[in-house]
């Protein structure tokens, strides 16, 4: 597959919402691959289709790496450099949050995974979102896939491609935690987010998915239906504390 080019925040392309894909065919799915290669190239978590130049409503997430934490957000570092210009920027069909990455840890289940019985694969086939890539238990190993009411679920790390989603439901609770972007190297800032989040989408089959997270997998997922939106996460940015301002001085 592809590296395709991550937009810096100046494009205008990441100002405008994006359009429903209609149909899940190939030309999406290799949209798909290209944007999980540019995600982990880049040293990201999360990645949208309009970062690279795609007005389409297309996410991808991996949360199964470290959390940004205050001696970093000092720092100011975003754990990935992203292209400044939109080289390649395209609007037809087809087809972050750039913390830093780690190497996946040998376990096949993400931190956070309740237990439950289960095949490492939803009904339509594809990978439970809460296995590394390529680790698929033996039926009956202990992992997790659904909740009590059926929706996937894993509390904090998850691996998944989020086609047309929506959160349906949300937290009244909201939590401020740092946060970066592949589209704006270099800078760290304070958002509110949800402490739990519920989204419905369509899954790289083209079947529907409903998908509960939390905590910084909540945090990944509001980051990246933003950029849905046309929207940056400096846009909704807590103002610097006084601490801050401190530690810049």
């Amino acid at each position: 597959m592809a590296i395709r080019t991550i937009l810096g925040e100046d494009e205008p392309l990441l100002r405008k919402k994006s359009r429903r894909v209609d149909k899940v065919n190939e030309r999406a799915k290799i949209l798909i691959e290209d944007m999980w290669d540019t995600m982990y190239e880049a040293s990201g978590v999360g990645l949208a289709a309009p970062q690279v130049g795609v007005l389409r409503r297309i996410v991808v997430i991996d949360t199964n790496r470290p959390v940004i934490d205050d001696e970093e957000a000092e720092g100011g570092s975003s754990g990935a450099e992203a292209a400044p210009g939109a080289e390649g920027a395209e609007e037809a069909e087809g087809p972050e949050t750039g913390m830093a990455v780690e190497p996946k840890p040998e376990s096949g289940l993400m931190e956070g995974c309740s237990s439950a019985p289960v095949t490492g694969l939803t009904e339509s086939g594809s990978l439970d979102p809460c296995l590394t890539e390529g680790d698929v238990p033996e039926s009956g190993a202990e992992g997790s896939l659904e909740n009590e009411e059926g929706d996937a679920e894993c509390e904090e790390g998850v691996k998944l491609a989020l086609i047309n989603p929506e959160i349906i439901e949300m937290s009244e609770e909201f939590e401020i935690m740092p946060e970066g972007c592949l589209s704006i190297p270099g800078h760290v800032g304070r958002v509110s987010r949800p402490v739990w989040v519920k989204v419905k989408a369509l899954d790289e089959s083209g079947d529907e998915i409903e998908v509960f997270a939390e905590g910084y997998a909540a945090k990944a997922i509001s980051h990246e239906l933003d950029h849905l939106e046309g929207i940056l996460f400096t846009d909704i940015e807590e103002p610097p504390t006084d601490d801050d301002e401190a530690e810049g001085e």
